[in-house]
């Protein structure tokens, strides 16, 4: 058996108060200037121990705070969910049972309905808010996101999130059947948020006015969006799509 370490604390300890430590022996001769200098050094080695001490226990708090914070994470767009004691994997609107297949849009739209209306809003910050936002859009739980835009329409946020979220409702009223609930949206309210206007609004707009046949303004609305992005790349976007559903439901050459 390996002998047992002595600390270096222990020695001066003991060298200070007279007795070898290995032997158990008085020491004799020691001045009183020594031992104070020992004194001082066994202070400060004591010390020091101390700090490394406390600063090796503040790091291992800050590792289990992480670790906690991480597993409070909450999962808005991409990640592990559990819902009713089953886990799943969640990627943007899509759910995944623990052995990688999807599970029919029937079911997993009751699943995510469970899951994210049981997320507290009041815990996300702006950023979040607006992920959770889109998550609900992609999960297709159109009436949940009209309603939860309806109710942070009516809170103070930021410009960016209002312009944001804007395209969101007006693209899920139409998802549900309301192209009119969408337009009349925008036509009793565009004085308040024209300032919040953008290409996807007024994409969505337009597609909204396709729904109820009414090209004129359709292409009125296109037209808009098309001069907000910059005339565009010629790609087939959403917007484009909206020209040639015009063009083709109109009877245009």
């Amino acid at each position: 058996m390996s002998e047992k370490k002595i600390k270096k604390t222990q020695v001066l300890k003991s060298l200070i108060e007279g007795v070898n430590i290995y032997t158990g022996a008085e020491i004799e001769g020691l001045d009183e200037n020594l031992k104070n200098d020992l004194t001082y050094i066994l202070e400060y080695l004591l010390k020091h121990s101390k700090a490394n001490t406390t600063e090796n226990d503040t790091q291992q708090e800050k590792q289990v705070v992480a670790v906690e914070d991480k597993r409070d994470e909450i999962v808005l767009r991409k990640g592990k969910i559990t819902v009713d004691g089953q886990k799943y994997s969640l990627a943007e609107g899509a759910v995944f049972d623990s052995t990688g297949m999807r599970i029919p849009d029937a079911r997993s739209g009751t699943i995510l309905y469970k899951y994210y209306s049981k997320i507290d809003r009041e815990k996300l910050d702006e950023e979040q808010l607006l992920e959770y936002i889109k998550g609900i859009k992609y999960a297709k739980c159109l009436k949940l996101c009209t309603d939860v835009i309806q109710e942070e329409l009516e809170k103070e946020h930021s410009y960016s999130f209002i312009r944001a979220i804007l395209p969101i409702y007006t693209s899920s009223l139409r998802e549900l059947k309301k192209p009119k609930e969408a337009i009349s949206f925008w036509n009793d309210n565009e004085n308040y948020y024209y300032a919040y206007e953008s290409s996807a609004l007024y994409t969505s707009l337009a597609s909204a006015y396709c729904d109820i046949k009414d090209y004129v303004n359709a292409r009125k609305f296109a037209n808009r969006a098309y001069a907000m992005s910059g005339g565009g790349s010629g790609h087939k976007n959403e917007l484009s799509l909206v020209y040639m559903r015009i063009k083709r439901e109109a009877g245009e050459d």
